[in-house]
């Protein structure tokens, strides 16, 4: 897979700059396109019968609030990424992660911030309606160097999508680490650690493996690692579970989610 176009989540409540620079960083780099994304939706207001005349007032003022905040966060996209790379601008009175799914048939490669409480962007209902990678970057940063990447590896479906998502950015690594964490069964997990370095090497990557005992949890083991390889981004697969929201994706990859020391792609 090419990245050729990039969308951007711009978050209202969060300051976009670094976000923006990362990927117009990214699309310069791939020669892509970067399409940039703000959705929200209007604040609910309940009341009663004889309420309703100012509630629907209420209602048009919060909504007329909001289209100004999405238009002002267009100036934003615009005059933060450079011409040469920037695309169209999406805003749109919805639910984030549901836009930011629908636009993403459009997208080789979606980018977020990494999650904060008061976030209205759900990113595991992100993970598993999307269809599309999902870099989650670190706050602090300007560039997603992707120089030094661990993959996280679990032998099945999500850990396979990544490794073939984030192929064009493991060609371009200076090294990759193809980290497993030892379950229980460490002759299939070397076996399996061997044939997906293998594979990376026959599309020009400079990967090697390793199977690591378990710490503190999958997790805390891959993260450890990763801080000890000097990793600058984490690829995994995103494991989803059931429909229900707070348990839409796995342990593993709500862990990992929420770090915010490294970037991490995801793919579900």
């Amino acid at each position: 897979m090419e990245i050729k176009t990039i969308l951007v989540h711009l978050d209202l409540n969060r300051s976009n700059g670094e976000i923006l620079a990362i990927a117009a960083d990214l699309a310069t780099r791939a020669g892509a396109r970067v399409n940039g994304l703000a959705a929200s939706l209007p604040s609910a207001i309940v009341a009663s019968a004889e309420g309703a005349m100012i509630a629907a007032e209420a209602y048009v003022i919060e909504r007329q609030r909001l289209e100004g905040a999405l238009t002002d966060l267009q100036s934003t996209f615009e005059n933060t990424v450079p011409t040469a790379v920037r695309g169209r601008f999406i805003q749109l009175l919805d639910n984030p992660a549901d836009a930011l799914a629908s636009a993403g048939r459009t997208a080789d490669l979606l980018i977020v911030l990494s999650a904060a409480k008061d976030d209205e962007l759900d990113l595991g209902t992100l993970m598993v309606s999307a269809g599309r990678p999902v870099l989650v970057v670190a706050p602090g940063t300007t560039r997603v160097r992707a120089d030094r990447i661990v993959v996280a590896w679990k032998d099945g479906r999500e850990a396979r999508r990544a490794v073939g998502d984030a192929l064009p950015l493991l060609k371009a690594a200076q090294d990759v680490l193809v980290l497993a964490v030892d379950e229980g069964d460490l002759g299939a997990e070397k076996s399996a650690i061997d044939d997906v370095v293998g594979w990376l090497k026959t599309h020009g990557v400079v990967a090697r493996g390793e199977v690591m005992p378990m710490g503190q949890g999958l997790a805390g083991t891959v993260d450890a690692a990763a801080i000890a390889f000097g990793a600058d981004l984490v690829v995994a697969g995103a494991y989803g579970h059931s429909r229900f929201r707070e348990w839409l994706l796995g342990g593993m990859t709500r862990e990992l989610m929420t770090r915010s020391a490294l970037h991490r792609l995801f793919s579900n």
